[in-house]
């Protein structure tokens, strides 16, 4: 999975829950952020299935074309175990959101681990293109 909630919404959440702790008197309070947006991670043998056989639209989603998906290609990975991450391909249909106390239990040693960072002109591309899937206009066919 990967997170597409603002950075900056959780760092203000987190320096709210963890580093001033006295101030913070709720859920109510105005740097809390309630619920953390992830969209699953598909590889090309889960995401291939989901896109009509003989189309064109294979090849638009590899080149970031078709506006429901987004393709990272294959990277290698400095200092973790993982010498490489295969093509992995979001799907902007297939989101959740997860009560951000429960995702911050789960980054407890052992838990969910962090296995990349993308990069920032990588990721203002990615979260642009998110946000405006989510921004449509959705029109009756």
């Amino acid at each position: 999975m990967i997170v597409m909630s603002p950075d900056c919404d959780l760092e203000w959440d987190f320096k709210a829950r963890f580093q001033d702790q006295a101030s913070v008197t709720g859920a109510d309070h105005h740097k809390l952020i309630l619920h953390v947006l992830l969209c699953d991670l598909y590889t090309d043998d889960e995401i291939r299935p989901r896109v009509p056989q003989g189309s064109r639209n294979w090849t638009r989603i590899t080149q970031n074309q078709d506006e429901r998906y987004h393709h990272f290609p294959a990277a290698s990975i400095v200092a973790t175990p993982r010498d490489e991450l295969p093509d992995l391909y979001l799907d902007f249909k297939k989101v959740l959101s997860l009560p951000t106390p429960k995702l911050y239990e789960s980054l407890i040693p052992g838990g969910v681990e962090r296995v990349a960072i993308v990069p920032s002109p990588y990721l203002y591309h990615l979260i642009h293109r998110f946000y405006s899937f989510l921004s449509r206009i959705g029109l009756p066919e």
